[in-house]
């Protein structure tokens, strides 16, 4: 729906369609990389860490092009609740990135010199890196605010 919608908002030029297909590209990617929720990181260190670097680097790619390819075309946007999704995208990308390097610079300070409580920070910035990413990704609601998703069973004549 994403691509469909970016298609609409972007203007024709073939850089824009291509950032469209490498956002779609990064999104997907990011949501495969969430499988880092089911690789626990005491017994398979290794594999939850590259998931997790794949996770952050398409999320943090994915969340600064898409704004980039909204402020750049944001004239576009019709309604209003287009142009409150791209402020809450401004917002929250913004916060995410930022939350996202404090946090990498309290993980280093607990992995350097193991300083006391420079995890518990780290955890509390890695949460909310994780909600303002869910916030991010919650704006859907407000651009595709006119649409309905119906999920249901195909029944073929036979049955």
């Amino acid at each position: 729906m994403y691509n469909s919608f970016m298609k609409r908002i972007l203007s024709n030029a073939g850089d824009y369609q291509s950032m469209v297909k490498v956002t779609t590209a990064l999104n997907v990617v990011e949501n495969i990389a969430l499988g880092l929720s089911f690789v626990s990181s005491k017994e398979n260190y290794n594999i939850h860490k590259f998931f997790f670097i794949v996770f952050m680097v398409c999320s943090e790619l994915y969340m600064v092009i898409t704004y980039l390819l909204l402020k750049y075309n944001k004239i576009r946007l019709s309604s209003p609740l287009e142009r409150i999704a791209y402020l809450k995208k401004k917002q929250l990308m913004i916060a995410n990135v930022t939350s996202f390097f404090v946090a990498l610079y309290f993980f280093y300070r607990h992995n350097t010199y193991c300083e006391p409580g420079m995890y518990s920070i780290f955890a509390f910035l890695e949460y909310l890196v994780v909600l303002t990413n869910m916030g991010f990704h919650m704006t859907a609601y407000y651009d595709f605010h006119n649409h309905d998703l119906i999920v249901g069973e195909w029944k073929t004549a036979s049955s």
